[in-house]
C-alpha cells in the first residue's frame, strides 16, 4: 500500500512538471528596441539584439526565421527558447529609452542610395504600444534607420538617439562600412549658442548670472566665482549639442544660466538638469571642444 502511495505521488509530481514545460514553450517577449544584421557572407547570416520592455537585453544568432513581421518573429524565437539573455539595463536607462520611444515622430524618413546589392544590411526598430478609441491595443513597429546596402534615416532626434544607443548596446551588430553614404549621418553636433539662439557671445565684458529653479519659489540667485563665470562662457562659446538624451521634462531643480552685456542687455540663457541641456522636446547631451 505504501509503495502505491509513493508511486502515485511520484506520478503526480512528474505531471506537475508538464505545465512548466508548456509555459516555457509559450514564453513571449515584449520588445522595446531591436537591431539586426543580415549578411550573405557570414556562416550565420542573421543576428538580433533586443531590448525588452523590462530592460532585459537579448541576443540571437542563426538563420532567418521570419514570422511575417518583427514582433511575430521575436515571439517565435522566444517560444522556441532561441533568445539568450545577455544583460539588463538599469531603471534609469530603461526610463530614458522609453521616453524616447513614445515621442518619436514617425513621418521623418529619408532614403539614401543603394551602393551594394548583396552586402550587409543593418536595421534598427522601436516598438510602441498604442490603444485606439475602442480600447484595442496595437503594437507599432517604427523604423529607426538602416545602414549598409540599403540606407534609410529617421531624422527625428528621438529616433536618432535610439539608433545610436542600439549601436552602443550591441556594437557588433552592424554592417560592413562601405563608405559614409551607406551609414545614416544621425544628429550632427550643433554649437550650443546656435541651438539655443543666443547671439553676441563674443562680446567683451559679458556678465554671467546663475539661478536655481524651484517650482514654488521661482528663481533663486546663485553667486558664481570668476572661474565659474569663465567656465560658462567657454561652454557657450565652444560647446556643442550632440544629440537627444531623453524626452523628459522637469519643472524644478534645474540650473538657469543667463548671459547679459555689461549694460544689462539679455543675450540669452541655458537651462541644465544633471548635466543635460533642457529643451522644448526633452534633454540633450552636450560636449565642449578641446
Amino acid at each position: 500500500m505504501m509503495k502505491r502511495v509513493i508511486s502515485t505521488a511520484l506520478v503526480l509530481c512528474l505531471l506537475s512538471l508538464f505545465p512548466t514545460f508548456g509555459f516555457a514553450w509559450e514564453t513571449a517577449i515584449d520588445p522595446l528596441l531591436l537591431t539586426t544584421r543580415v549578411s550573405v557572407w557570414d556562416e550565420f547570416p542573421f543576428s538580433i539584439g533586443v531590448v525588452d520592455a523590462n530592460g532585459g537585453l537579448w541576443r540571437y544568432d542563426g538563420v532567418f526565421e521570419s514570422q511575417g513581421d518583427w514582433w511575430h518573429t521575436l515571439q517565435g524565437l522566444a517560444a522556441q527558447g532561441k533568445l539568450t539573455r545577455v544583460g539588463d539595463l538599469s531603471h534609469s536607462e530603461l526610463f530614458e529609452l522609453e521616453s524616447l520611444v513614445y515621442t518619436i515622430n514617425t513621418d521623418n524618413i529619408i532614403t539614401g542610395n543603394n551602393f551594394i546589392d548583396d552586402g550587409d544590411t543593418t536595421e534598427r526598430y522601436a516598438f510602441r504600444t498604442n490603444i485606439n478609441d475602442d480600447g484595442v491595443m496595437d503594437t507599432e513597429i517604427i523604423l529607426l534607420g538602416t545602414e549598409g546596402s540599403d540606407m534609410r534615416e529617421h531624422t527625428c532626434p528621438a529616433a536618432q538617439a535610439l539608433y545610436k544607443r542600439l549601436a552602443t548596446l550591441f556594437p557588433d551588430i552592424q554592417s560592413v562600412d562601405y563608405g559614409p553614404g551607406t551609414v545614416p549621418a544621425g544628429f550632427q553636433p550643433v554649437p550650443i549658442a546656435e541651438y539655443c539662439r543666443i547671439s553676441g557671445i563674443d562680446a567683451e565684458n559679458i556678465v554671467v548670472r546663475c539661478y536655481d529653479s524651484d517650482c514654488e519659489i521661482g528663481l533663486i540667485d546663485v553667486e558664481l566665482s570668476e572661474k565659474e563665470q569663465q567656465d560658462y562662457l567657454n561652454l557657450i562659446r565652444n560647446g556643442f549639442v550632440t544629440g537627444m538624451a531623453n524626452a523628459t521634462m522637469v519643472t524644478s531643480g534645474t540650473t538657469v544660466i543667463v548671459f547679459e552685456t555689461a549694460d544689462g542687455t539679455r543675450l540669452g540663457s541655458l537651462e541644465f538638469y544633471r548635466g543635460l541641456l533642457c529643451a522644448n522636446d526633452g534633454m540633450y547631451e552636450i560636449e565642449t571642444a578641446e
